[in-house]
């Protein structure tokens, strides 16, 4: 998906067009389960965020209203990445935001290997993941960590 200079915003700070162009520059190289894992986490931050605010646990002023937005924003684009990886496009409705089946299917399949780790193999994955991130190892030190056929096999599971 193409984005103008403003992220569909009607104006944006220095610093929150960076942020977003760092998302789109990261969303568009980097590896599947980075995707995943960045999907999941920020996904999770925003629902705690509108959960809590919702039962008054949380007040939004209007400085967090438009951090939220941005953060929404920024897992729009990175959603948009996922037809990367075989989910066809387009991953969701530009429109409502809503994530066809097939998005869904990738996510659950990469949602089922994490929640399949032990709290020892997910503690040995973020190391090394984080590492190969940093640049100071190679990709291929985790790839045998993770799940085996991929997301759109027949069966659909990790």
């Amino acid at each position: 998906m193409e984005y103008d200079d403003n992220f569909g915003f009607d104006s944006l700070s220095g610093l929150e067009r960076a942020v977003l162009q760092s998302v789109q520059k990261l969303a568009s190289s980097c590896d599947e389960v980075t995707l995943y894992l960045a999907i999941d986490g920020l996904g999770g931050a925003i629902w705690h965020t509108e959960h809590h605010a919702a039962h008054g646990r949380v007040k939004l002023d209007v400085d967090g209203e438009r951090q939220l937005a941005i953060a929404r924003r920024q897992i729009e684009i990175i959603v948009d990445h996922v037809t990367r990886f075989g989910v066809p496009k387009p991953p969701r409705d530009a429109t409502t935001g809503v994530a066809n089946p097939d998005y869904w299917k990738w996510f659950r399949w990469w949602e089922a290997w994490k929640k399949g780790l032990s709290d020892d193999e997910w503690r040995a994955f973020e190391i090394i993941h984080t590492k190969a991130r940093m640049g100071d190892i190679s990709d291929e030190a985790y790839h045998h960590l993770l799940p085996q056929g991929s997301w759109n096999d027949e069966g659909g599971g990790a």
